[in-house]
C-alpha cells in the first residue's frame, strides 16, 4: 500500500514539472533502467509532453544555459 501511494504521489509531481531529470546511477544502488517506478515516470512524462533528461549538461543544452 505504501508503495503505491508513494508511485502515486511521485507521478502527481510530473503534472506541475517542466521537466524530468534521471539521477544518475549510483555505485550500490538499484540502477533507474531497473526501478519500475522511474520507467513508470518516464513514461508518463512522455505521455504528456514533458522532456526527460538524463544529464544536466543535456537539460542546459535543452534551455540554452
Amino acid at each position: 500500500y505504501a508503495v503505491d501511494k508513494f508511485y502515486l504521489y511521485s507521478l502527481a509531481w510530473l503534472d506541475v514539472s517542466d521537466c524530468m531529470l534521471i539521477v544518475p546511477n549510483v555505485p550500490n544502488m538499484k540502477n533507474w533502467e531497473e526501478s519500475h517506478g522511474t520507467l513508470k515516470e518516464i513514461e508518463s512524462a512522455k505521455n504528456i509532453g514533458i522532456p526527460v533528461f538524463y544529464s544536466v549538461t543535456e537539460m542546459c543544452k535543452y534551455y540554452g544555459k
